[in-house]
């Protein structure tokens, strides 16, 4: 089984635990976006719209490879400075 790890980004290292553990259950994650090692705290405007555009398509195809989701979810009084994750569960 192809699963895809859809979070937060500040989330990034407590999902690579996740994963690890997937692994080693014989579950393929297929999230890429957990080996990228931008600054946990990273603003948009840190990067060009190229960058976040090629960043997008990676997790597209991720989540598209993937045979599910498995969504990480906030408290809703939790602030949402990006939100890439709300995309991905609508693609998925």
């Amino acid at each position: 089984m192809k699963v895809y790890l859809a979070s937060r980004y500040s989330r990034r290292d407590e999902l690579r635990g996740y994963r690890d553990a997937l692994n080693k259950a014989g579950i393929t994650v297929t999230s890429r976006w957990l080996d990228e090692t931008e600054p946990l705290d990273g603003k948009l405007v840190n990067h060009t719209p190229t960058f976040w555009k090629k960043h997008a398509e990676i997790d597209i195809e991720d989540v598209e490879r993937a045979e599910a989701l498995i969504f990480f979810a906030e408290s809703p009084e939790t602030p949402t400075p990006r939100g890439g994750r709300h995309v991905e569960f609508g693609v998925a």
